[in-house]
């Protein structure tokens, strides 16, 4: 696959990836399941959560450093 580098972004990464060696493989949607939840538009009413870690040493961090 030939694809030239356009923006500085790609510029960027491409320079990150060169050090490492590593296969690109295709895999279909269903049966690469968080692609294909990622490119699958949201439709009206439909409720998209997204969940991270709540830290309390953070929040306690933060308290102090205020």
């Amino acid at each position: 696959m030939n694809q030239v580098i356009q923006t500085p972004e790609q510029q960027h990464y491409l320079a990150k990836f060169l050090g490492y060696e590593y296969t690109i493989r295709y895999r279909p949607g269903s049966v690469n399941g968080a692609a294909d939840a990622l490119s699958r538009l949201v439709t009206p009413g439909q409720c998209l959560i997204l969940s991270a870690p709540q830290l309390e040493c953070m929040t306690d961090l933060k308290n102090s450093i205020v």
